[in-house]
């Protein structure tokens, strides 16, 4: 400055900053990358420190049903974490800041703003954020899956009780055909033999003698054994599978059931068809005549009806096999049960031959059965 105090110079340093302004820009244009690269990531990304929220992602944003990062920053984890799983989480994000390692990833559970729970695969990293220690979690919405691999659990159970039901199923219908072969058959071709054994040393005695009246009259007895045995045998090949539905077809053969179960039952029974013929194949006409029967015979135990009425209806499309009884109905319970192997079974064969089976019913209104096989 001169005597009067005015500036007449100036002393100063210059500093080149050129590297230093290139370097901020890089590290803006990759804090802008890392940025984007974070926000269109499908799996929510959220930092915590020191127990609250720090930083989120747009896929955290729209897991948490937030409206935006706002909402969850500086919000404490202990409200996004499940209760039941906070003090787990919260040991291993200790263990893992310390410095452990394979702790991740685990399923666990958070609480969504609207209250909703909702299933997650969790992974984290310690890393520090702003000069603290802090957590990087990663964390993709499994929600689906879960409930996937819960219908999965349960249908291998049910498949597996059905298995075994199955098992018990044959052992027994073996068992009661080895009980009727023994117990009948058995004794009507002793009776046979014996007879035969008789006649055969009336006729080789020579000192009795023999009228042929007498002859014909055991003729006649045995035949009547064989008939009864023919008889017997046609039921036990009828229960395994209907001869009727291999010679003259499925109608054929539903009409012949039908009016052996009103007899058996004492169910009055109404039979009708829109069609003359009635072909679709051997496994799909097996198919639907087990059906049917396991259908009337649920009716027979269950139902307490004294009225069913049988109907298949042919349209351009499809087949419609109906049954409806007047009996006591079924409630929804009965028809989700996870025992219910008649019902189920009836599904399965119902699947294999491409066709749906509709089973409804009101309490005190009875029940409707409904196969629809397209044609």
């Amino acid at each position: 400055k001169d005597t009067k105090g005015n500036i007449t110079s100036l002393a100063g340093t210059t500093q080149d900053i050129t590297e230093r302004k290139q370097i901020e820009n890089s590290l803006r244009e990759s804090e802008e990358r890392y940025r984007k690269l974070v926000d269109i990531t499908p799996d929510a990304i959220a930092i915590h420190s020191e127990g609250k929220v720090v930083f989120v992602n747009d896929s955290a944003v729209k897991l948490m049903k937030a409206e935006n990062e706002n909402d969850l920053i500086g919000k404490p984890i202990t409200e996004i974490i499940h209760p039941d799983n906070w003090q787990t989480s919260k040991d291993r994000i200790v263990r893992m800041l310390n410095g452990e390692t394979g702790l991740y990833p685990v399923e666990d559970k958070y609480i969504r703003l609207d209250g909703i729970e909702v299933a997650v695969e969790v992974n984290a990293i310690p890393l520090i954020y702003k000069n603290k220690h802090a957590a990087l979690l990663t964390a993709r919405d499994i929600t689906e899956r879960k409930i996937v691999e819960t219908e999965l659990l349960k249908s291998r159970e049910k498949y597996r009780s059905l298995s075994l039901h199955l098992q018990t199923v044959r052992e027994e219908e073996r068992s009661s055909i080895a009980r009727e072969m023994h117990d009948e058959l058995g004794q009507i071709l002793t009776s046979l033999k014996m007879n035969l054994s008789l006649l055969r040393r009336q006729v080789e005695d020579k000192t009795k003698n023999i009228q042929p009246y007498q002859i014909v009259e055991e003729i006649n007895s045995t035949n009547r054994m064989i008939d009864k045995a023919v008889k017997r045998v046609r039921k036990l090949i009828t229960q395994l599978r209907p001869e009727l539905l291999d010679k003259l077809g499925l109608l054929a053969a539903l009409e012949w059931y039908v009016q052996e179960f009103s007899k058996t039952t004492k169910i009055e029974c109404e039979f009708s068809c829109s069609t003359d013929e009635l072909i679709l194949g051997p496994e799909a006409e097996l198919a639907v005549f087990r059906i049917i029967q396991e259908t009337l015979t649920n009716t027979a135990k269950h139902s307490g009806a004294d009225k069913v009425v049988i109907s298949i209806l042919k349209t351009d499309h499809e087949f419609i096999f109906k049954i409806k009884d007047n009996g006591k109905g079924i409630s929804e319970e009965e028809l989700k049960g996870e025992k219910s192997f008649g019902l189920l079974g009836m599904r399965e064969r119902a699947e294999l031959i491409g066709a749906s089976l509709e089973i409804s019913g009101e309490l005190t209104k009875g029940t409707v059965t409904k196969l629809l096989l397209r044609s």
